[in-house]
């Protein structure tokens, strides 16, 4: 028997075999050992907080099986002194579309509007980076930029090029995903 293994292991053909099949080994193991939990992932319901008061409950509806870009809707309840200080009676929900840029990073661009007497006076322009914490926690870091409604003129929902905001606000948001 050991004169049969000792011949075997001289073999061109069993060498190479033994070699693949150690590489394929070294390969299947850092596979399924990566922390798949890391890879952000884009999809469910998910309650925010944010540093300047507001709470959204947001929605994320994948547009690839990846999961790695979605649109969301956010729908936020605003404390009376930011839509004071604004100057609007309220806000439409958020609408966005966002991507995934690395293994735990991404970035989005939404939109949402200001209203008074259910007319829209405000554009919020809304350019974000987003962590993913965890699986159930994400930190946004919020860009928006406030636009008045007449620098849409063409009416179609964004401010119309070289207009200029009337403010750039920022934010920091923790978000956790609502689980079973």
């Amino acid at each position: 028997m050991r004169t049969f293994i000792t011949g075997l292991l001289k073999g061109r053909k069993t060498r190479w075999g033994m070699l693949v099949a150690a590489i394929a080994a070294v390969a299947a193991t850092v596979a399924w050992s990566s922390d798949s939990q890391v890879l952000a992932k884009l999809e469910g319901a998910w309650i925010a907080s944010s540093d300047n008061g507001i709470r959204a409950l947001v929605t994320f509806a994948p547009s690839d099986p990846s999961g790695r870009s979605a649109a969301f809707r956010n729908q936020m309840v605003c404390p009376p002194e930011i839509l004071a200080a604004l100057g609007v009676d309220a806000y439409t929900d958020e609408v966005g579309a966002c991507v995934v840029t690395g293994p735990t990073t991404g970035k989005y661009t939404a939109v949402w509007y200001g209203l008074v007497g259910g007319r829209i006076v405000t554009i919020f322009l809304d350019n974000s980076s987003f962590t993913l914490v965890s699986p159930t926690q994400l930190t946004i870091e919020h860009t928006v930029s406030v636009y008045l409604a007449a620098a849409d003129a063409d009416h179609d929902g964004y401010p119309d090029p070289g207009s200029t905001p009337v403010a750039v606000l920022t934010a920091h948001t923790v978000s956790k995903r609502l689980t079973n």
